[in-house]
């Protein structure tokens, strides 16, 4: 998943802009293009994250050790349960920190970030690599550690205030998420007005949609938010 957003931003980087926004397939935008061109062309430089305060760093550092059978890492067949577990004592008792513990990062990615650090994340793309080959969940993990490593003050921030995923909770990433009513929730036409208030707050962008659940809110969102 790391490569392929590698990947996009070396044909996207190739081509300056002052802006690359990394969006899920299920995300609408909640505002108009002009009020989006507008605000970004006001905070040209400046990166758009979510920092996430769920998960202690103690934990986040096993992620990005070297992990077997990652493709079966949700099985819950029972040999492969008690091999996770004898697999955890490796990971914390064998295996080397590959970076000191400050330095990693936990967040969102989905993210909008600036030119210069779309060209850094290319350019470090042997860096990522050695880090983070054959860890698990690591898209969560690689832009934010990459902007500990290369220093905060040459990628500034614009709100990296971590979240807790509860309400009333500002996401840095502009992209509105409620993760405390599901994982996350799929916004159904009885939540617009849940949806209008976040867009009020500064979000401009949200998730999920589904038409396949409920068309109705897509269509909703786009004629009274978006046109």
């Amino acid at each position: 998943m790391i490569q392929a957003e590698i990947n996009l931003l070396k044909i996207a980087t190739k081509t300056k802009h002052s802006i690359y926004h990394l969006i899920s397939g299920l995300d609408l935008p909640i505002a108009g293009q002009d009020e989006i061109h507008n605000f970004f062309d006001s905070h040209i430089g400046e990166n758009f994250l979510t920092y996430s305060a769920t998960i202690p760093k103690n934990k986040l550092k096993m992620r990005i050790k070297k992990y077997n059978f990652t493709k079966h890492f949700r099985d819950y067949n029972i040999f492969l349960r008690i091999y996770r577990q004898l697999e955890k004592v490796e990971l914390g008792l064998i295996q080397k920190d590959k970076l000191p513990i400050d330095l990693i990062g936990y967040g969102s990615n989905w993210c909008s970030i600036s030119h210069e650090l779309a060209r850094e994340i290319v350019c470090s793309e042997n860096l990522i690599f050695k880090i983070f080959n054959k860890g698990f969940l690591v898209d969560e993990l690689f832009i934010p550690t990459l902007i500990n490593i290369r220093g905060k003050s040459k990628f500034p921030i614009y709100y990296e205030k971590p979240v807790h995923n509860i309400s009333d909770e500002f996401q840095g990433n502009l992209r509105y998420i409620n993760w405390w009513d599901g994982s996350p929730k799929t916004w159904r036409i009885s939540d617009f007005d849940e949806i209008k208030l976040a867009k009020q707050s500064g979000h401009f962008f949200s998730r999920k949609f589904d038409e396949k659940i409920d068309n109705e809110i897509i269509k909703k969102v786009i004629h009274e938010l978006v046109i």
